[in-house]
């Protein structure tokens, strides 16, 4: 109904009413229902202070292991309800649960009265190109769209099907967003990257580039964020905040101490390694003790 002009506002009627959204699992709601015991041993994660993030992440170092291997599900099963309860009931995801989504996204794109192949074609190029920034009169020629105008307007549509999150490149003395740049696209669930890559007959984009979109849509549900790239890359800016999150999912992250422009702390998330300066920690950990309700 968002989508298509038709919710009414109810301007000055709607006394104390607010909108509800309700989004995938997150990391630490997914590890309440697969491991309650843990999930109650860990803290939370109130603000993005780096030392309460620091001091919260190294308390939780006995169970790293253990909340590893359930964001290593996390990672394929994501946090839809009939994914979860498919991973629950037969140990992995079934195909009818990944049938039941796509399904359901053709029909919202059929209703809509919206081209199947040209939303097709942008999620292949979302897919093939993650984790790099793209340009929208790039993706309109590689991908045969008629548009640039036509790629703006379904990456959008799609946004509002909270499908994807469209994350615009920060200008970093200033932390305003530049529309002009190029812009990264993420994917809000693991799981919907293995249901398109199939849908659109392409391969599954690696772990590295999926966890980095993990941990940009869950911070995307409580900040304002974008990304910023020169020679060197952060890819998470929290502008409100003044800060960045480089994520690192290879076995040995290279650490280093940066600052761009008002973009003065820049904190690392690993796959398993701690660093007090500066500062890293898994980001298995830090999803787990992360509240973006």
């Amino acid at each position: 109904m968002f989508i298509r002009g038709e919710v009414e506002s109810f301007p000055g009627r709607r006394g104390k009413g607010r909108d509800a959204i309700f989004h995938p699992l997150s990391f630490r709601e997914f590890l309440k229902v697969m491991n309650p015991d843990i999930y109650r041993s860990l803290e939370v994660i109130k603000g993005l202070n780096p030392s309460e993030i620091w001091e919260k992440c190294t308390r939780t170092r006995p169970w790293l292991d253990e909340v590893n291997r359930t964001f290593e599900s996390y990672l394929e099963c994501g946090g839809l309800p009939l994914a979860v309860r498919s991973l629950l009931e037969r140990g992995e995801v079934s195909g009818e649960a990944e049938e039941a989504f796509i399904s359901s996204f053709i029909s919202d794109i059929v209703k809509l009265r919206r081209n199947e192949g040209i939303a097709k074609r942008i999620l292949k190029a979302v897919l093939e190109k993650l984790p790099s920034s793209i340009s929208l009169n790039s993706v309109a020629k590689e991908f045969e769209i008629r548009s640039h105008k036509t790629v703006f307007y379904y990456l959008d549509l799609f946004e509002k099907m909270f499908v994807l999150r469209n994350v615009f490149f920060i200008e970093p003395n200033k932390l305003v967003e530049l529309y002009y740049k190029q812009r990264k696209v993420h994917l809000t669930d693991p799981f919907l990257y293995t249901v398109f890559s199939r849908w659109c007959m392409t391969e599954r984009p690696s772990l590295n580039a999926i966890v980095e979109s993990v941990v940009a849509t869950h911070l995307a549900r409580r900040f304002s964020i974008g990304y910023w790239k020169n020679k060197t890359e952060i890819d998470i800016v929290i502008p409100d905040l003044g800060m960045g999150i480089e994520v690192k999912w290879g076995e040995k992250a290279e650490l280093r101490d940066r600052r761009v422009g008002r973009i003065r702390e820049v904190i690392t998330l690993t796959r398993k390694e701690f660093s007090e300066r500066p500062i890293a920690v898994p980001m298995s950990l830090f999803l787990g003790c992360l509240n973006i309700k």
